[in-house]
């Protein structure tokens, strides 16, 4: 099976373009945020679920920065050489990009003009959880919430329109945990049932010695009350 490529909006992180005179206009911002409950989720199928990223839980070989996740509109790039266009860290906060606009680029032009007018404002990441990556459980308010605790990153975009809310995750971890759940609460049942199967014996047994009780007292007084006549 092959691992999915998935895509989240991130609009509580600010991108900002930053100016400076005689300085080449620079673009930054977070792709994504550490230990922070995402907006609702939809899996086809299976309902809704939210998410959260533990801290550094990414990895990255080639990194482009892309318009609206377009390939054919690439402004930098970021893969462990001196070339590279993009810096990417992680900090407390998550996976902050930053990269010079090439002004030569039609493409940096329009980004450029986009973000001064305030058009963008949003950030979204594409990137891939291998299996074992992420864990499922529930929330105190009873929601489904996905842990990623490994995922590597494949791009950073500033988008005009926000992702879809709707989403495809590899559901073998999710399949495992749902699994998971009805054994439990299968073993919790067989339990329970045990356990009335037990109340329900005990129940029998008091009554049983109950009864004989009953008749060793009757048997008593008989007997007694024959040795009186006599």
């Amino acid at each position: 099976m092959t691992e999915n490529i998935e895509r989240r909006l991130i609009d509580n992180a600010e991108l900002r373009l930053d100016e400076q005179e005689g300085k080449t206009p620079t673009v930054a911002g977070y792709a994504a945020l550490f230990n922070t409950d995402s907006k609702v989720l939809f899996q086809r199928g299976k309902g809704t679920f939210i998410e959260r990223i533990e801290p550094n839980a990414f990895s990255w070989q080639d990194v482009r920065a892309l318009v609206n996740h377009d390939s054919n509109q690439i402004l930098a790039r970021a893969r462990g050489a001196e070339s590279d266009t993009m810096q990417l860290t992680q900090d407390a906060r998550g996976l902050h990009y930053s990269f010079e606009l090439d002004m030569s680029n039609p493409n940096a032009q329009a980004l450029h003009s986009a973000l001064k007018r305030k058009d963008i404002d949003q950030s979204s990441f594409a990137f891939i959880v291998p299996k074992g990556g992420d864990t499922w459980g529930s929330d105190d308010e009873g929601r489904q919430v996905r842990t990623i605790h490994q995922a590597t990153c494949l791009d950073c975009s500033p988008v005009v329109y926000p992702a879809y809310q709707e989403t495809t995750v590899d559901l073998r971890s999710y399949d495992a945990w749902v699994e998971g759940q009805k054994e439990a609460e299968n073993t919790e049942a067989d339990s329970t049932a045990l356990k009335a199967e037990d109340a329900a014996a005990l129940q029998v047994r008091i009554q049983h010695d109950q009864t004989k009780q009953e008749q060793i007292e009757a048997e008593a007084k008989f007997y007694g009350f024959q040795e009186g006549n006599q």
